[in-house]
C-alpha cells in the first residue's frame, strides 16, 4: 500500500500492520489472520515504486512523463472509446470534475492506497492494501454466511454509514443491490492499486449479484503528480460517452 507523504521531502515508509494475537488464536478468525499476513505480502508486492527524477515526474519505459505527454496519451485512449477529442479536451480544461474527486477522497485523506471498505449486514470491514483474491473470497463467504464472525476493532470501519452508501456520482461495477459492497479508494498510478484492480474485476465477474465494487478516487499527489489528471480524465470519459461502461473500460486501460 502506498502512503501519502507529509511533505515532498518525507521518504516513503512502509505502513505497519498490527495484529491481535488473542483474536488470531480464535478458530473463526483464521481467515482474517491470513488477511493480515496478506497485507504484509501485498506491501512488498513486486517491490515496485515508480522511480522519479527532477521534478518527481514518473518514468515509464525510460521516458520521463510530462503533462503534455500524459494528456496526449489520455486523448488517444479516450478516442478509442469513441470520445470526441475536442469535447474531451474542453472537459479537461474546465476542471469541472475536480470537486467530485475531492469529495471522493475527503474521507480517507490520511490513508494510503488502495484503501478498501467492505460493507455487509454483519459488519463494515476496513482493509488497506492489495490483498490476494483468495483472501477476499474467504472474507466475503464469511460475511454472507449465517454464522457469526468476530472481527477485531482495528478492522472495523468507523466511517459514518452515510458515507458508505452509493452516491449518484459513484461508479459501480456489479449490482447496486449486492449484499457485499467494496468501496475502493484508489490512485490510478499506484502500483498496488494496479495489482488489486484485476482481482476486483474477477470478484465482480464471478459474483455479480453478491459483490458490488464502488470506485472512488484518492490520488496521492506527492507520489504521483499525474494521478489527479488521470482521475479527471475518467470522469470526462464517463460524462461524454453514451456507454455506461465507458468509465470502467477507460480505467481498465489506464491501470494496465
Amino acid at each position: 500500500m502506498e502512503e501519502q507523504k507529509k511533505s515532498e521531502t518525507t521518504p516513503e515508509t512502509t505502513p505497519q500492520v498490527s495484529s491481535n494475537k488473542q483474536w488470531l488464536d480464535m478458530p473463526r478468525a483464521v481467515i482474517i489472520g491470513a488477511i493480515i499476513l496478506a497485507i504484509g505480502i501485498a506491501l512488498g508486492l513486486d517491490g515496485r515504486s515508480i522511480p522519479s527524477i527532477g521534478n518527481g515526474a514518473p518514468i515509464e519505459s525510460g521516458v520521463q512523463q510530462t503533462e503534455e505527454s500524459v494528456m496526449a496519451d489520455l486523448v488517444t485512449k479516450a478516442k478509442r472509446l469513441g470520445i470526441n477529442k475536442n469535447d474531451f479536451t474542453a472537459c479537461m480544461e474546465s476542471d469541472k470534475h475536480l470537486t467530485k474527486i475531492s469529495t471522493d477522497e475527503a474521507l480517507v485523506m490520511t490513508q494510503g492506497t488502495p484503501y478498501n471498505i467492505i460493507t455487509s449486514k454483519k459488519a463494515n470491514v476496513a482493509l488497506p492494501g492489495a490483498l490476494p483474491y483468495e483472501n477476499f473470497i474467504e472474507l466475503i463467504n464469511q460475511l454472507t454466511s449465517d454464522e457469526p464472525i468476530d472481527i477485531p476493532d482495528e478492522f472495523i470501519s468507523t466511517f459514518d454509514e452515510n458515507e458508505l452508501t452509493i452516491r449518484p456520482t459513484d461508479h459501480v461495477r456489479g449490482s447496486v443491490d449486492a449484499p457485499i459492497k467494496i468501496f475502493e479508494y484508489s490512485d490510478i498510478d499506484c502500483p498496488y492499486c494496479k495489482s488489486l484492480h484485476p482481482i476486483l474485476v474477477r470478484l465482480v465477474e464471478e459474483k455479480p449479484e453478491t459483490v458490488a465494487w464502488i470506485y472512488r478516487h484518492h490520488p496521492l499527489d506527492n507520489l504521483h503528480p499525474f494521478a489527479r489528471m488521470k482521475a479527471e480524465a475518467t470522469e470526462c470519459v464517463a460524462e461524454l460517452s453514451n456507454n455506461p461502461a465507458a468509465f470502467w473500460n477507460f480505467i481498465d486501460e489506464l491501470v494496465k
